[in-house]
């Protein structure tokens, strides 16, 4: 093979580089390069929300929030995925909790909806109900629902 043409073989962070890409290379534990990013926070949330147990409280609010401004509905549905068990989803009980309060807080509405429709006893458990809630601008109708569950 020539040798010129040896030299002129791209790699990942030659077209990177040249792509424009921001400077988001790493390598693998092999070697190759990759990325650490998809370019889309719902696409990298989903595959790291399985391991955020022990992830900052803020940390996961901050990667929530970008979830919610790329697109809302989905970032809602991640946030139930990531607390279902039983249908395919990660079961993180933490997380999911964190994000609720702070969907409570900032988007009540959308959190009572998904309250009275049973999405929280549904993919998670009712505990779930008084943790995300409680001290929230929801609490009052956390209870009320509480209230009509038990009569």
């Amino acid at each position: 093979m020539n040798k010129n043409k040896q030299n002129q073989t791209p790699n990942l962070r030659n077209f990177l580089a040249s792509s424009g890409a921001s400077n988001d290379a790493t390598r693998t534990a092999n070697g190759a390069y990759a990325t650490n990013t998809t370019g889309s926070y719902l696409v990298d949330m989903f595959a790291r929300i399985g391991a955020m147990t022990n992830v900052e409280e803020n940390k996961v609010i901050s990667e929530f929030r970008n979830c919610v401004n790329e697109d809302f509905e989905l970032a809602v549905k991640l946030a139930f995925y990531g607390r279902d068990i039983r249908h395919g989803g990660t079961g993180q009980r933490r997380v999911f909790r964190i994000i609720m309060k702070w969907m409570a807080n900032n988007y009540p509405e959308v959190t009572k909806a998904n309250l009275f429709a049973g999405n929280f006893e549904f993919f998670g458990r009712w505990d779930d109900v008084i943790y995300a809630l409680i001290d929230t601008p929801v609490q009052n109708d956390m209870f009320n629902y509480i209230h009509r569950q038990l009569m």
